[in-house]
């Protein structure tokens, strides 16, 4: 009896191995990333061989991004799926999206599942695993898997950290834009993205003992009192410059377009011909968001930029000959 059930296992599982794929994958990879384009676009082809219609859905597994340092984040990219019925014998690519306003610059590896229903009604599975790579880079231009970067941003020496932005300049990028909310403050100092700590109080307290230093991206603890070493110091004359932030805890993180970044005030100073949007009040609670400023351009009302354009002299002295005329002409007719 045992030999016999050995056996028809044995061809039932001999059956299923040879029986093919009623969904197959033809091919994957990476869509050309375009410098206007917000996001990150893998593709899947795939194909029904099956004798009837079915319905094939494509979702992530997981991606990880591969960042200096032999460090590896697999928590903050997540990719837009893609469901379609598929007719017998047709062919259909899947195009699964990272919405990002940082598409380039990204290196690392995603594992998508391609799910279907057989024609036994049950749910199949293919997993595929497509590498990729927006590093601006000659190679990746003459592969053409960039279109549109300018040729400073490709040829040019690379920025110093990969938070920091090679399309403006290397300055900071938003980190919350980037790493969607998992690493929202930008380290002046190491120039990196990191993580925010949550500062909770404890329920057995009735007034909050923790608070959050937006200067530091530390929790501070409020029980704590001074000491006499603490009194020293804050009393003391000659702090060393960077004991002392040279910017409020709001204006922590400003992106000057056309313009400087004041040391002494903290605020940006615009270039002639741009003005900045109204900040925000205030807030109560301390923000790590980049604040873009000096972006408006006011050159249409601006008489500095006015004064700057080419034979605006001659424009003036005709404009004043033309009104001495006419104020002549309006005294003879009235003599």
């Amino acid at each position: 009896m045992s030999i016999t059930v050995v056996v028809i296992l044995s061809i039932l599982a001999a059956q299923s191995t040879a029986t093919p794929r009623c969904v197959e994958i033809l091919d994957s990879g990476l869509l050309p990333t375009v410098k206007d384009h917000i996001g990150i676009h893998f593709f899947v082809t795939v194909m029904n061989r099956g004798p009837e219609a079915t319905e094939v859905e494509v979702n992530m597994v997981q991606c990880c991004e591969e960042l200096p340092g032999g460090i590896t984040e697999c928590s903050h990219i997540h990719l837009v799926p893609e469901t379609r019925v598929m007719d017998s014998g047709k062919t259909r690519n899947f195009t699964l999206i990272y919405p990002t306003l940082y598409p380039y610059n990204r290196r690392g590896e995603c594992l998508l599942s391609v799910h279907y229903m057989s024609s036994c009604n049950r749910t199949k599975e293919s997993r595929q695993h497509i590498a990729f790579d927006t590093t601006l880079s000659e190679d990746n231009v003459k592969c053409h898997m960039l279109r549109g970067f300018p040729g400073y941003a490709v040829e040019g020496p690379p920025c110093k950290s990969h938070d920091e932005d090679a399309l403006d300049s290397c300055k900071m990028v938003d980190c919350h834009k980037k790493y969607f909310g998992l690493k929202s403050y930008f380290n002046r100092g190491s120039r990196v993205c990191e993580p925010v700590p949550a500062c909770l109080s404890s329920k057995r307290r009735g007034m909050p003992d923790s608070v959050y230093d937006v200067t530091t991206n530390q929790c501070s603890d409020m029980t704590s009192c001074l000491s006499e070493d603490d009194l020293q110091h804050l009393s003391h004359a000659d702090l060393e410059p960077e004991c002392v932030p040279s910017y409020s805890s709001r204006m922590a993180f400003l992106n000057c377009h056309h313009g400087r970044l004041s040391n002494d005030s903290g605020d940006c100073v615009c270039d002639s011909g741009y003005a900045r949007a109204p900040m925000p009040e205030e807030p109560g609670n301390p923000r790590t968001q980049v604040f873009h400023t000096c972006n408006v351009d006011n050159s249409c009302w601006s008489w500095e930029r006015f004064m700057t354009v080419p034979d605006v002299s001659v424009l003036l002295v005709a404009l004043f000959l033309a009104t001495f005329v006419a104020i002549l002409a309006l005294c003879l007719v009235h003599e």
